[in-house]
């Protein structure tokens, strides 16, 4: 399903932008997607991935997300995996 096919409620088509997981923690549930527009990374949570099955994504692994600003930096709020292949090289872990 693409952004296009079915958009979140409440989420314009224009908002959803395109990005790759930088990292991510599938035991604690989040993690952080970098934008391919070279904006500041995203925080991500378990909670705002649709996708079946178990909640998780992957270093590298290409996304659509739509995100929203907060106090501490922007966070997304709803991401979906996109086709593609995972980017080597990205996924250091955090210092």
């Amino acid at each position: 399903m693409t952004p296009s096919e079915s958009a979140a409620p409440g989420i314009d088509r224009s908002d959803w932008r395109r990005g790759r997981v930088f990292w991510f923690d599938s035991e604690k549930g989040f993690g952080y997607i970098k934008p391919d527009d070279g904006t500041e990374q995203v925080f991500v949570e378990y909670r705002c991935i649709e996708t079946d099955g178990y909640r998780t994504l992957h270093a590298g692994q290409p996304v659509m997300f739509v995100s929203t600003a907060r106090p501490r930096g922007h966070e997304a709020v709803t991401v979906r995996p996109a086709a593609g292949r995972p980017e080597p090289g990205i996924g250091a872990e955090p210092a």
